[in-house]
């Protein structure tokens, strides 16, 4: 299947769907990412209840991390530029969640995957 990163948000961001979400950044290299998941409670109920699937779940959010950002100068790219003037969002409906991917292109800054349950599941 094939997934596009895109600037406009095609499903409902909903806090009571918020699954948890993954801070990243690349400030000892511009190749290496670095990165701490920070879970809800829910992720872990769901997949308790085999509504979603933890392991699929990390399967979307490593190929949002290492096929479609993959590195610093990708990530400029996809914001356009460097700076904090070129903090772009950018969302992604995938199999097992949807994804909001705050984007700041500096190396001295934060940058997020936000998950969401699809609402449909």
């Amino acid at each position: 299947m094939s997934y596009e990163l895109k600037e406009e948000v095609s499903f409902n961001i909903d806090k009571e769907l918020w699954l948890g979400n993954l801070r990243f950044d690349f400030y000892d290299s511009k190749e290496t990412l670095c990165n701490k998941f920070f879970p809800s409670d829910l992720i872990y109920e769901l997949d308790r209840q085999e509504v979603i699937s933890l392991k699929k779940i990390q399967e979307e959010v490593n190929l949002i991390q290492f096929n479609m950002i993959k590195n610093y100068n990708n990530l400029v790219s996809l914001c356009g530029g460097q700076g904090y003037s070129f903090e772009k969002v950018l969302y992604i409906d995938m199999e097992e969640a949807n994804y909001a991917i705050k984007l700041i292109p500096t190396t001295d800054s934060y940058n997020y995957l936000y998950i969401y349950r699809k609402g449909d599941k």
